[in-house]
């Protein structure tokens, strides 16, 4: 420790030249960040789902669905008609789209003496009337595609784009919302245009992730400025702190482009958390300087002692800090252990800088001439509050009690519901589109239901195709589940074509169909084998149809089909009932058949994502209070005080899990972080309590006298670290994205609520049970 010291009273030109330095090289990366929010960022590509899903997509030709809502002044008028016509070839003409399907070019399917004839809805523009009643007779005539292409009311058709596999989705995303805006503007019989889908919500939060971040951060930066300048009453006790927590930022920020990762959804807030949790170190620093100056007037010898009485306590917070970060690791989540890992190295630099560069600076600077702090006023009423806590600590642990018997009832109501368009303010263009299509049609998140034989087309087999067919009759019947789609519509469709559009065959060649017709006036009947006519009726919508018609529904062997269903929500419990109710009903149908039933789609992912959310949550708090448990043990050589200074966080941890259960706020990704962190974090105040009521002890001070004494002093750092990391925490409540709102004021809670389990729960405990290890030789 001592020759740590003397390196910086010899050389603190040569630390700040170094920190100056490495500062500007980190600096100059941070333009070179990607911004990424793509949700599918959060689950690990090892996961099975994530496989599953990656697999699937390198089969089937189309990645991702966007959903677009175009209503007209009149939906079925010419004008209309065409409009839809020249907006669809619009969105066919852009780079990366695979395939769009819309009113226009919905494909027909004809019976003529030659065979079938397929053709799009729409092969020209319309300009009389005629053309329009057989434009409507066609798209009428498909009962699938007119439920799922046009809107309960009647009034707004839907055009359905999926972008490519091999396409950026972003880039898709981008081109298509830009394409059809423009297209808006320049056709005035579009009234409203909405989008919805994954990639819209996607493309709408990184549009919002920049702005964002730079309006919290701008607020965390006021508000440092503020209140350490109402404190400390100096330019240095504003500046040096500044220049911690930009610095703190800079070197993860930078470090990102670095190693060629983007910034995702997750790590928004990571510059919020750094620099909230870097300035603290600062604070001690500052605080324990401007106290002393008072009694030590050589500045080396005043440096000297803030080091030596500080630097160990800062070490092991910087350590728990860091460890409650890590701990997210356990979260199988991969975007936040990417936020665990860069918030750690985040405050390992804000350690850094604050052990090296702050003494540095200070002992460079002029002796401050006026070293009187808010603090002194401030201490006198601490250590009054140590009193009355002495006096009065049977009623205060009482209330304590009583206040965590109300939080494990707010416990008990807690909500694991999450929504991705949720996230986004009440007032966000997105969340009416999202509501709009979800009532109107069809919905906008899709299960896919992979059905896969064991050889060559097995799909063609008529009994695999009445089970897909069964299965999508019962996923309609599922509440909350707004259509169904699949290869078997079409084997239907075209049965009922080649007899003459009866509804009588609107279904699955059965094994062998029957035909009575009359030859000469005598009536016969003819065996047909079904399973022939349905590889008839195959084949022949093979050589009528383009490749394309059939590449998204099944492959070129006929070896695996997928089955779209449409969700009217992306709510998790809606998505978990209808998973199950699929699969229980797939495996009771397909019993017995030679093929093997999977579900997969962007539905699965959120249910993935979720179930980690939720398992992840438990085990974090586990690793995350095993490191601090253990750090904590070591700094005080005592299992028992170890476990003691994480009482707090328990408290904290109840406390905050139960006003989210009491204020209806749900259990999401993003508030799955606040645990982590208030253990991290939140064992600071502990430590630096323990260890200042020890020293007194130690010294012969009686516990009645020693914690007033220890709130006069180390107890206004607490307060103040506290009050600075809450006020810092909360400005994340001013995201517009909701769930990163709620985690700043569940945060700020839980930084408050950890310090008043270390200065009001633990010197109550202490005193209540006569604790003797106080006094063990450290």
């Amino acid at each position: 420790m001592r020759r740590f010291i003397d390196f910086i009273l010899k050389n603190p030109v040569k630390i700040i030249f170094v920190t100056f330095i490495i500062f500007i090289f980190f600096a100059f990366w941070i333009k070179e960040v990607k911004v990424d929010p793509d949700i599918m960022r959060a689950l690990p590509k090892r996961i099975p789902e994530r496989r599953y899903f990656d697999k699937i997509t390198d089969i089937f030709p189309g990645k991702e669905a966007i959903f677009i809502a175009l209503k007209t002044k009149e939906p079925f008028s010419i004008e209309s008609v065409n409009t839809i016509y020249y907006f669809t070839k619009k969105l066919e003409d852009i780079k990366g789209v695979w395939q769009v399907l819309s009113p226009t070019n919905a494909k027909n399917i004809k019976g003529t003496e030659e065979g079938f004839e397929i053709s799009p809805n729409l092969s020209s523009p319309i300009s009389t009337k005629d053309e329009l009643e057989e434009f409507k007779n066609k798209f009428f005539s498909d009962e699938l595609m007119s439920e799922l292409l046009l809107s309960k009311d009647k009034k707004t058709f839907l055009v359905m784009l999926t972008i490519s596999k091999t396409a950026d989705s972003k880039k898709v995303t981008e081109e298509v919302i830009k394409v059809s805006e423009e297209f808006k503007d320049k056709n005035p019989e579009i009234e409203k245009l909405l989008f919805a889908g994954k990639p819209v919500t996607t493309y709408y939060i990184g549009k919002m992730i920049g702005p964002d971040m730079g309006k919290l951060f701008s607020i965390g930066i006021v508000l440092i400025f503020v209140i350490f300048f109402l404190y400390f009453r100096s330019l240095r006790g504003v500046l040096i702190p500044l220049f911690v927590v930009i610095f703190s930022v800079t070197i993860p920020v930078g470090t990102l482009p670095l190693l060629k990762i983007p910034f995702s959804h997750s790590l928004e807030i990571m510059p919020i958390i750094v620099m909230t949790i870097a300035v603290a170190y600062s604070i001690y620093l500052l605080t324990s300087f401007y106290q002393n100056s008072k009694t030590i007037k050589d500045k080396k010898e005043l440096v000297r002692f803030v080091l030596l009485s500080l630097t160990t306590p800062v070490l092991m917070s910087s350590l728990t800090d860091m460890a409650g970060f890590l701990g997210l690791n356990g979260s199988g989540v991969e975007s936040l252990n990417e936020l665990g890992i860069f918030t750690a190295f985040g405050i390992f630099a804000g350690l850094i800088v604050s052990i090296f560069f702050v003494p540095s600076i200070l002992l460079i600077l002029k002796f401050p001439k006026n070293s009187k702090t808010q603090g002194e006023s401030f201490g006198k009423s601490m250590s009054l509050f140590g009193k009355k806590l002495v006096e009065k600590r049977i009623p205060i642990l009482i209330v304590l009690l009583l206040i965590v018997l109300l939080m494990f009832y707010g416990i008990s109501k807690l909500d694991f519901e999450t929504s991705t368009v949720s996230n986004l303010p009440k007032n966000h263009p997105l969340r009416e589109s999202d509501r709009i299509i979800n009532s109107q049609f069809s919905g906008s998140t899709i299960f896919e239901i992979i059905i896969e034989g064991n050889k060559e087309n097995t799909i063609k087999d008529i009994r695999v195709l009445s089970a897909m067919e069964d299965l999508i009759s019962y996923a309609k019947s599922l509440h909350n589940v707004g259509g169904a789609r699949g290869f078997s519509e079409i084997v239907k469709k075209m049965n009922m074509v080649l007899h003459g559009n009866s509804k009588e065959y609107y279904r699955i060649p059965k094994e062998e169909e029957i035909e009575v017709y009359s030859e000469n006036g005598i009536e016969k009947v003819n065996k047909i084998n079904g399973q022939e006519l349905a590889s008839q009726l195959i084949q022949l919508y093979e050589m009528s149809a383009s490749p394309e018609d059939l590449a998204s529904m099944v492959d070129t062997e006929y070896r695996m089909s997928k089955i779209s269903i449409f969700l009217k929500t992306d709510r998790r419990t809606v998505l978990k009932d209808v998973e199950t109710k699929i699969k229980e009903y797939a495996e009771r149908r397909f019993k017995g058949l030679p093929v093997d039933v999977q579900i997969t789609g962007m539905a699965k992912l959120f249910i993935a994502i979720n179930d980690r959310v939720v398992r992840g949550q438990a085990l974090s708090i586990l690793i995350a209070l095993s490191i601090v448990l253990l750090i904590t043990s070591l700094m005080f050589k005592s299992l028992v005080l170890g476990f003691y200074s994480i009482i707090p966080l328990f408290f904290s941890i109840i406390f905050n899990f139960g006003m989210m259960g009491l204020l209806k706020i749900k259990v999401s990704l993003e508030t799955m972080v606040v645990s982590s962190i208030c253990i991290g974090v939140g064992v600071d105040y502990a430590i630096q309590f323990i260890y200042a009521l020890r020293e007194r002890v130690m010294s012969g001070m009686n516990l009645e006298d020693a914690i007033p004494s220890v709130f006069s002093e180390r107890g206004v750092a607490i307060v103040l670290n506290a009050t600075v990391v809450a006020l810092g925490f909360f400005t994340l409540f001013f995201s517009s994205l909701r769930q990163i709102s709620n985690m700043g004021y569940l945060m700020a809670q839980a930084m408050i609520t950890a310090c008043l389990g270390a200065i009001v729960l633990l010197p109550v405990i202490f005193l209540q049970f006569k604790i003797k290890f106080l006094r063990r030789s450290q």
